[in-house]
């Protein structure tokens, strides 16, 4: 049996909106195999990103639980990224969170795994916002996290640049073995990625449903038009509308 990265146990959130008692997420539970690839779609407001955080340790469950069975890391929708340094100083900084003693050639050698050859040397803040998000992901792997959690981090770019950066990760994601998770808006994104896509209801935010994406792998764009990719983005919808 495939050993578990990431469990998420009846994972509650509560806040104090306007003086009054408010739920954002009502007992969730997931779990994540290791090398597995899970997206997490839903209504905007349905507490996704924040149960991205809770996992990520960066917010606190009101009740319920999160084990990581390995390192994680996260992936955010704005690129956080030292904008006065170079590419690979930025990697080098990752490689230290790491605990990797950095060297030129460790960090060009992620430079190369985003395809940021050439570009090494440059200042960040020149660079475009498809550049950033690649600098980003290489930023994630020099950490050597085995676990990736991903905010949305393509749906600031235009849409050629996001299909590069859904070829890019599912290039990545079958070399290197990490367990992912994403939360997104966009079912085909969730569809291409991932092995499992959970849907998430509102009001308070509530797994009702997963669906298991049995499509092969290597994948590539061409995959959205086939009859299987088109069937399940209509059962994903489907249990959209009933939310």
């Amino acid at each position: 049996m495939q050993e578990l990265s990431l469990r998420l146990q009846g994972v509650t959130k509560n806040y104090v909106l306007d003086g009054k008692p408010f739920v954002a997420l009502d007992s969730v539970s997931l779990e994540a195999k290791k090398g597995e690839f899970v997206a997490i779609v839903g209504p905007s407001g349905c507490g996704k990103s924040t149960l991205l955080r809770i996992a990520a340790g960066l917010e606190h469950a009101s009740s319920g639980g999160v084990i990581l069975e390995e390192r994680a890391s996260m992936l955010f929708q704005a690129p956080q990224l030292f904008p006065w340094l170079s590419v690979c100083k930025n990697i080098e900084f990752s490689l230290m969170l790491g605990e990797k003693t950095p060297t030129e050639d460790q960090a060009y050698f992620f430079v190369q795994q985003v395809g940021l050859e050439g570009f090494e040397n440059a200042v960040v803040k020149n660079l475009s916002g498809g550049m950033k998000q690649r600098l980003s992901l290489a930023m994630v792997l020099a950490n050597d996290s085995g676990i990736i959690l991903m905010d949305e981090p393509f749906s600031s770019l235009d849409a050629q640049t996001r299909e590069a950066m859904h070829e890019l990760v599912l290039q990545i994601f079958e070399k290197n073995n990490k367990t992912c998770i994403l939360v997104t808006h966009d079912v085909e994104e969730a569809l291409l990625l991932a092995d499992k896509v959970c849907v998430m209801s509102s009001k308070p935010g509530r797994i009702s449903d997963c669906v298991k994406v049995n499509l092969p792998r290597p994948r590539n764009a061409s995959l959205k038009l086939s009859d299987e990719f088109l069937a399940l983005k209509r059962q994903v919808y489907s249990l959209l509308k009933e939310k």
